[in-house]
């Protein structure tokens, strides 16, 4: 959805604000550096998310090449949450799920927690009111 609306802009400012709070990625992260030496970077805090008001979209899906549609529309929020990765396969990302059950259903709590209080935020202003949530992690 980066490449078909304005989010994109929104997950830019988050991995800014990111840097600047000096944001880690979690201690469990296995490897704990890249190939290159260089350590994770996180750009979403472990029991948050980020939320990103008035996303407009632009262009269709990948099943119609990105076509530009006939008007934007307006999204009244996305909220933007990084799942912990627990499939050593994915070669572009640690996994840093908690190797602790208890701890990584408190993490999962965590997040989705923050999803539901984001969406309450703007649900408070708004007329229209949908939680739609996708498939979450890979």
């Amino acid at each position: 959805i980066c490449m078909q609306s304005t989010l994109y802009l929104s997950l830019l400012e988050a991995q800014s604000q990111a840097q600047k709070q000096g944001l880690v990625a979690p201690s469990c992260c296995v490897p704990m550096y890249k190939p290159d030496g260089n350590p994770w970077h996180c750009h979403i805090p472990e029991d948050g998310c980020v939320l990103s008001p008035g996303v407009e979209v632009f262009r269709s899906g990948t099943n119609e090449g990105y076509a530009f549609l006939p008007g934007a529309e307006c999204l009244l929020a996305v909220v933007s949450v990084a799942m912990p990765n627990r499939n050593p396969g994915v070669r572009d990302a640690p996994v840093d799920a908690p190797p602790d059950r208890n701890a990584y259903l408190a993490v999962l709590w965590q997040k989705l927690s923050a999803v539901v209080l984001a969406a309450s935020q703007v649900f408070s202003h708004a007329t229209r009111t949908a939680l739609v949530i996708p498939d979450i992690g890979c």
